[in-house]
């Protein structure tokens, strides 16, 4: 267990995507054949907001949302994508220049929830981000737990999992590893693995399936769950995810070898670096076993 454990905990945590500067001239020739094109107003606007989630040009992507409210009207997941898209912004530029991009996320995530309050994803993002922003900033423990006990009501799985991210914000580990378990029980008394998963995270963030893979694997806990979580992200994994697909194979290794398949571990290993050959984490986890 002592072995197992040095080399599952204490990873790092899976980057979100960046525009590839060695994709420009593509996606800038993509970009002018949409304003180029027949298509009405909405159209457009629909298809630049999927080219800038595949290239992952944040600023266009900001920009494209910002329009379609402007030309469609409020609703809370386009409220909800606009927080999102701001917060990984905020986390690619430097710290001076973030600000912007962490009140424009708090805001949006604000704004999804006044126009749908049950609305799960941008209850945990919103939880997490209050967690994350200084106070200064406008991030609030205190409002955080208040939005927990509300989603605890709503989803008690993802409930317990924002307790969880709360409990680890406030250092209290212990606390957080025992909302991940209650989490988890859940989840087997559930037969999770045995539902149609696509049904099941209809409506959740498109992260949530990598983040119980991860956390199985960061806390040992449930990690068949965690493999059948983590092959239902990898099977319909898109260019539109902000996940970059080698982690989840990393995170699909790791499960693997937990459950004592090695030779299988090793081979989603295998496929992590061949889909990026630079990946460190995998090279060093790879040489360990």
């Amino acid at each position: 267990m002592m072995f197992i454990s040095g080399l599952v905990f204490g990873q790092e945590k899976a980057p979100f995507k960046q525009f590839d500067e060695a994709n420009k001239k593509e996606y800038s020739s993509q970009e002018k054949a949409i304003e180029q094109s027949k298509n009405n107003a909405i159209e457009k606007i629909n298809l630049r907001i999927l080219l800038a989630s595949k290239y992952k040009a944040q600023d266009d992507l900001i920009v494209a949302l910002e329009d379609k409210i402007k030309l469609q009207g409020e609703s809370a997941q386009l409220r909800y994508l606009l927080g999102g898209a701001n917060g990984i912004k905020a986390l690619q530029v430097n710290k001076m220049f973030s600000i912007t991009y962490v009140k424009a996320m708090l805001e949006n995530f604000k704004l999804a929830l006044s126009l749908d309050p049950n609305h799960l994803p941008a209850l945990e993002a919103y939880i997490e981000a209050l967690c994350m922003v200084p106070s200064l900033l406008g991030g609030d423990i205190d409002k955080a737990h208040l939005f927990a006990a509300q989603l605890m009501r709503l989803d008690p799985v993802q409930g317990y999992f924002t307790k969880a991210f709360i409990a680890s914000t406030e250092n209290k580990d212990q606390k957080a590893k025992q909302y991940f378990s209650k989490a988890f029980n859940l989840l087997e008394q559930q037969s999770f693995c045995s539902q149609n998963l696509e049904e099941y995270f209809a409506n959740s963030s498109m992260n949530l399936p990598y983040k119980i893979a991860e956390m199985s694997t960061i806390y040992q806990l449930s990690p068949s769950i965690g493999l059948c979580v983590i092959n239902h992200f990898i099977e319909r994994f898109t260019l539109y995810d902000n996940i970059p697909l080698e982690w989840a194979y990393f995170q699909k290794a790791q499960l693997l070898f937990v459950l004592g398949e090695v030779n299988a571990a090793r081979l989603a290993i295998k496929t992590s670096l061949e889909i990026n050959p630079a990946f460190e984490v995998a090279k060093k986890w790879q040489r360990t076993i």
